[in-house]
């Protein structure tokens, strides 16, 4: 199971609040392995607060005793581990061994931030945070956990520009650190009143994963719009597409309700629809058709002007995943495909989805970083597509397209004079 926590939950005042027993099971289980900090006295409320919900809860109390010497010693451990791995390597000397030690001390004041944050020492944690920035400003989850202090603090221009930061650091755009930094930036915005860009922020996070929370900061933003400019933003939460028959007349796609996968359609024809965790199951479709049969007519409806039959087609192919039947480049080709699909249809947010996972599969795929990067532009997100066009040029430096695509962005953002 995932026991990642975000690491606003380590908090008394969220764990009192919380009533639900899988993520109180779920901080729980995080306080008592360490891999956040060592806060004994939270862990214990933690306890008391998940058998207070569910009696019959199965807890292990293996908390650290000591968490300096657990976290020295685990140092220690990795850095002798690492040292001889570089002595058999002649390419590797003192440099690197100086730079892994810098990148141990830079994650010691992480996790000192995480637990000044989580007893409520804001700034005491800002400046840890910010330490562990200056000496190693790679790891995105610091950006985005000084973000969540800085807005705390008010700070919401430092909170803004970590999240843009991390965004830049996640290579093929992970979910998991994307949503993150995305619903946070989102929310540093709002409280500057850039109302519309907080929707867009919270509509990408919300395609990647879809929690009442975003739901309620999506309302709220939109009404803050409405309110203060006149007029209404447009919801940025995706819509039911309606697809055309194919087989048998009652197949429908829902695109996409992320973490919320659903049963639609009825009769002998039925599709379970999760795209956010790239799992789809399905029933009796067509049976004798293969998923490259599918993709094959998916890729005719294309040529034939039919973006909306296309994705029905590619996502009938894409059914066969948990089957076993699809092996990993045609995944990769079905997804890639109906992502052009998708992008001819204005459905932005479902491209970034789709293209994340080709790319998560397939790191060096032009197409996808090129489609993204078209997505991303017509979300607003200029520097984020900006940095695809790069990764396009990185891998192809003679793309023609992605060339003219990067000098229309820095066109873009020069007009707007960012």
């Amino acid at each position: 199971m995932d026991t990642a926590v975000d690491i606003e939950k380590l908090d008394f005042n969220y764990i009192e609040k919380c009533n639900d027993a899988a993520t109180l099971k779920q901080i729980y289980e995080v306080l008592c392995s360490g891999k956040e900090g060592h806060y004994p006295e939270l862990t214990q409320f933690a306890e008391k607060r998940l058998l207070e919900v569910d009696p019959k809860a199965k807890l292990s109390r293996a908390v650290p005793e000591s968490k300096l010497s657990t976290e020295n010693q685990e140092q220690s451990e990795e850095l002798l581990k690492w040292i001889k791995g570089v002595q058999s390597d002649e390419t590797m000397g003192n440099d690197d061994v100086a730079k892994f030690a810098t990148k141990q001390r830079a994650a010691k004041e992480r996790m000192k931030g995480n637990e000044f944050y989580s007893s409520g020492e804001l700034e005491q944690a800002f400046d840890c945070y910010s330490e562990s920035i200056r000496l190693d400003g790679s790891d995105a989850k610091v950006y985005t956990n000084r973000a969540i202090v800085s807005i705390k603090l008010a700070k919401y221009k430092v909170a803004e520009s970590d999240c843009t930061a991390a965004l830049g650091l996640t290579e093929t755009h992970a979910a998991s650190i994307r949503m993150k930094a995305l619903s946070r930036r989102g929310l540093a915005r709002f409280k500057m009143g850039q109302y519309g860009r907080s929707i867009d922020d919270f509509g990408e996070a919300y395609v990647l994963q879809a929690t009442p929370d975003l739901d309620q900061l999506i309302e709220n933003a939109l009404k803050h719009h409405e309110d203060v400019e006149g007029f209404s933003y447009k919801d940025p939460r995706p819509a039911t597409l309606e697809l055309p028959s194919y087989p048998p007349d009652k197949l429908i796609c829902v695109w996409p309700q992320l973490g919320n996968a659903k049963e639609v359609g009825n009769g002998s024809c039925s599709v379970t629809v999760a795209v956010g965790a790239g799992a789809y199951s399905s029933t009796d479709i067509d049976e004798c058709a293969g998923a490259e049969m599918l993709k094959v007519r998916g890729n005719k409806a294309m040529q034939a002007g039919q973006p909306l039959e296309a994705v029905g087609l590619y996502s009938a192919a894409l059914s066969r995943v948990t089957g076993g039947l699809l092996d990993a480049n045609l995944m990769v080709s079905c997804r890639n495909n109906r992502s052009a699909a998708l992008l001819q249809l204005q459905k932005y947010h479902a491209v970034v989805t789709d293209t994340g996972a080709v790319l998560a599969a397939d790191p060096a795929n032009t197409k996808a970083y090129f489609r993204r990067a078209q997505a991303l532009q017509a979300l607003g997100d200029l520097r984020a597509a900006l940095v695809d066009t790069d990764s396009v040029l990185r891998i192809s430096s003679t793309s023609v397209q992605g060339r003219a695509l990067r000098e229309e962005l820095l066109a873009e953002l020069e007009r707007k004079g960012e």
